[in-house]
């Protein structure tokens, strides 16, 4: 216990809100892959505070969102011991893995575009405590930022509340389902997780772009619309969609596609900033009172 919270750079507040160097802020944002200037022109066309790139990311990819105005997630993507991707970077032990999240987080963490730390995305079961020990990791390099962590399974979804600060989900409805099946996995959701959680959830931007998804498209804005307000409705702190990345790709293929999906979700993104001062508000809600009949 303390008498004084310390000053932190990003945390939760007892609301389950995120506060950014003392005030409340909603991510609102997107999935990428790399971060370029180009890209995030477009990007910044629309109504997002923040991204999230995929890949392992670089501190110019933070100075690069740093000058365009948005806040960034640093990725360390599925980074444990025995994955790819440790291979990769070299961390073939326990103590190789903690030294390279160690340094790496010691090199970002006081960059002004961190937002907080991403390190796993929908991973086995087998492979929690590998995720735990990076925890601590991180906890004990960066108490100023929070991890965030994405699993798309609601009925074992407990079982990873102890690798992450903030946990999300990231289920994908449309076609082969109605879009109000959001609000049944988020209410499965926040029950496996006791509803003690602040959830930074993945909507869906996009289209499969497979064959063995029947009547396969992209969202409508009214899908878009119900989609998001529905996790807002039930409790959402944070809303990252999947993916910019993806919607970029397809562009190439279709751009008239692109444009008018483009214009529906900065629409509908639009209408939840515009009314983040009401989502972050902690006031009392509005009671109905009995009025005298005239």
């Amino acid at each position: 216990r303390v008498d004084e919270l310390p000053q932190r750079r990003v945390w939760i507040d007892e609301h389950q809100r995120c506060i950014v160097d003392g005030k409340p802020f909603f991510p609102l944002g997107m999935y990428w892959g790399t971060v370029e200037e180009q890209k995030l022109e477009k990007y910044c066309e629309g109504p997002f505070n923040c991204l999230m790139p995929y890949a392992v990311t670089p501190e110019k990819q933070l100075d690069l969102c740093a000058k365009a105005g948005v806040m960034s997630f640093v990725s360390f993507q599925g980074i444990i011991e025995g994955s790819k991707n440790a291979r990769k970077y070299d961390c073939n032990t326990p103590e190789k893995v903690d030294a390279f999240y160690t340094n790496r987080i010691n090199q970002l963490k006081v960059h002004p575009a961190v937002l907080g730390w991403y390190f796993f995305d929908e991973p086995p079961q087998p492979t929690i405590p590998c995720y735990r020990r990076v925890l601590d990791c991180i906890r004990k390099v960066d108490p100023d930022h929070p991890a965030w962590g994405v699993y798309h399974r609601m009925d074992v979804l407990r079982e990873y509340v102890p690798i992450c600060d903030i946990p999300g989900i990231d289920p994908y409805p449309i076609p082969t389902l109605p879009a109000g099946a959001i609000t049944r996995s988020l209410r499965e959701a926040r029950q496996a997780i006791f509803g003690n959680r602040a959830m930074w959830n993945v909507p869906q931007t996009f289209n499969w772009g497979r064959k063995d998804v029947p009547n396969d498209r992209f969202p409508t804005e009214d899908e878009l619309r119900s989609m998001y307000w529905q996790y807002i409705a039930d409790g959402a702190n944070g809303l990252i969609g999947y993916s910019f990345a993806w919607m970029l790709r397809n562009r190439e293929k279709a751009p008239a596609d692109f444009d008018r999906d483009w214009a529906s979700l900065c629409k509908v993104a639009g209408e939840v900033k515009k009314m983040t001062p009401v989502i972050l508000s902690v006031d009392p809600a509005p009671a109905l009172a009995d009025a005298p009949l005239t």
